[in-house]
């Protein structure tokens, strides 16, 4: 899938993210459903029904935390086991 977003403007969302993420006084939970429904919403059919979640990152994308985003409300962690590894990029 190709991401509906300018690589500028990704980076500063990602970077927006982590910060608040890592600050316990910020909420992070706008940021956590906005890259959700950016980065894995368009997939979500092709793991429904499915626990373990491969993450094959580039970029910037190495800086997000994907177990803290939030699909329905639901950190991702709390629905799927996750991997990393490193994308062919």
């Amino acid at each position: 899938y190709r991401l509906p977003i300018r690589y500028p403007e990704l980076k500063a969302r990602v970077a927006r993210f982590r910060a608040a993420c890592a600050d316990p006084r910020r909420s992070y939970r706008a940021d956590a459903d906005a890259l959700y429904r950016l980065l894995l919403k368009p997939a979500e059919k092709l793991f429904a029904g499915k626990r373990h979640l491969l993450i094959c990152p580039d970029d910037v994308l190495w800086e997000v935390p994907f177990q803290a985003l939030s699909m329905r409300g639901t950190p991702l962690v709390a629905r799927f086991n996750l991997s990393y590894a490193y994308s062919a990029t």
